[in-house]
């Protein structure tokens, strides 16, 4: 399989992880491997890479002009399989021709329980829980721009989910934050058999060691992280499943299943 290959998920719903396995599992030395080496798997938000392809400054309101060019660019520039994360909605506005037919190969779509997504959306951006609801139920939602990112439309996450997991012209594999974390070697194995790699346990194994939440956490710790959010909260808060259990208000679980429930009765989350 080549081409790009999307690794598209809702804020805070295990992107980052699924970046991480990828990238240990192919480092040349993954028990040395570190945050700061996080660079085979990048963000299509990345604002360098549209000012690398115009003349003149490129400004949020106008950056997908240049996003076909953008990943022209990528897909030249690398090797037979690029992977680049996206939090954006699959819509005309971000992934349309030549986008589809020509540069891409498949798409990873990571999904988490959104009541969880609710407790590390408000703590990730700075909100209280009452506006990362909101947030997430809004259709106009986007992430704003940044001194290195462009804006990107992520809308509700129901409409997110939909909008993935809807057929494609391009194969994509659903991965279950839930699973991953119940068994990352598993899951993990299953990507890449879906990606068309020659598994290699050995390899799976060490990467699901070195990936575990509680080394990326620590390594947070020490060494910081680039993608840390602006708001000064840890990027890695807690990696756990069904925290909204005992964290999130009553009135939020029912607001978030009342506008999520087809999506997540269709995941499974509301079994």
């Amino acid at each position: 399989m080549g081409g790009i290959v999307w690794l598209a998920s809702y804020p805070k719903s295990g992107n980052t992880w699924v970046r991480v396995l990828i990238e240990t599992y192919l480092a040349s030395d993954p028990d040395n491997w570190t945050l700061s080496d996080l660079r085979l798997t990048f963000s299509d938000a990345l604002l360098s890479r549209y000012d690398g392809v115009s003349e003149s400054k490129v400004e949020s309101w106008n950056h997908l002009n240049h996003r076909d060019a953008v990943l022209e660019q990528i897909s030249s520039e690398y090797g037979d399989i690029k992977f680049i994360k996206t939090h954006s909605i699959f819509n005309e506005k971000y992934f349309s021709e030549p986008t589809q037919t020509s540069f891409t190969g498949a798409g990873i779509y990571i999904v988490r329980d959104p009541r969880d997504v609710c407790l590390s959306f408000a703590s990730h951006f700075g909100l209280t829980l009452n506006e990362a609801a909101e947030k997430m139920g809004d259709i106009r939602s986007k992430i704003p721009k940044s001194s290195s990112l462009v804006e990107q439309d992520i809308s509700s996450w129901a409409n997110h989910v939909e909008s993935w997991i809807a057929p494609k012209p391009f194969p994509v594999i659903v991965v279950r934050y839930e699973d991953l974390v119940a068994d990352a070697i598993a899951v993990f194995g299953r990507v890449l058999t879906f990606l068309g790699f020659d598994v290699c346990f050995e390899r799976l194994q060490k990467a699901a060691e070195v990936s575990t939440f509680r080394r990326l956490k620590e390594q947070e710790e020490v060494g910081g992280f680039a993608e840390n959010s602006t708001s000064g909260a840890p990027f890695f808060r807690k990696g756990t499943t069904g925290q909204w259990k005992t964290e999130l208000p009553n009135d939020f679980v029912t607001k978030i299943e009342r506008e999520c429930y087809v999506p997540m009765a269709k995941l499974g989350y509301l079994i």
